[in-house]
């Protein structure tokens, strides 16, 4: 059964929500709503506006960010349980860290438009819109438009650093 809530990030439709095919825990770790929600990159896709290799390319990065430990500090959630598995050893976090810094200086640096739309948009997860409120030039507000062809500039090039095809 599919449903679908208001996508705010494009402003022209809904975003389809799909029953997880697992049972989800909710905070308390009672039976949650077991709906996941498809993401930006997800979206691009399925719309055509970029390959399945920007979306594995970006995926990649977003992975290799999160790793590194890059995103703003934040208090993390007392409630909340460690997942199974090892966390990321000093050693892990440096080499994502190498990982990110070679791909932003492949999208032309962290100052470049590229480069600040893959560090904003796919490692610190703001949406298309927030990227284009936040950024802009000589002191006027980004498009919407220009803000996405940033991003799909940066999965391109992601794509080609990563060695993805198609």
């Amino acid at each position: 059964m599919a449903r679908a809530v208001h996508d705010h990030d494009s402003g022209d439709g809904l975003v389809p929500l799909e029953r997880a095919r697992e049972t989800v825990a909710d905070a308390a770790g009672g039976i949650g709503r077991p709906y996941i929600a498809e993401g930006l990159l997800g979206m691009l896709e399925r719309r055509g506006q970029i390959s399945r290799a920007q979306r594995t390319a970006g995926e990649q990065f977003s992975e290799w960010f999160r790793i590194a430990a890059l995103d703003p500090l934040r208090a993390a959630d007392m409630g909340q349980r460690i997942p199974s598995g090892m966390p990321a050893t000093g050693v892990a976090i440096e080499h994502a860290r190498r990982r990110v810094n070679a791909a932003l200086d492949a999208c032309g640096g962290i100052g470049s438009p590229c480069g600040c739309a893959a560090w904003y948009i796919l490692g610190l997860e703001l949406s298309v819109a927030e990227f284009a409120r936040r950024e802009g030039w000589s002191g006027r507000p980004m498009r919407h438009e220009t803000a996405r062809h940033l991003l799909v500039g940066a999965l391109s090039v992601l794509a080609a650093h990563y060695g993805k095809s198609g």
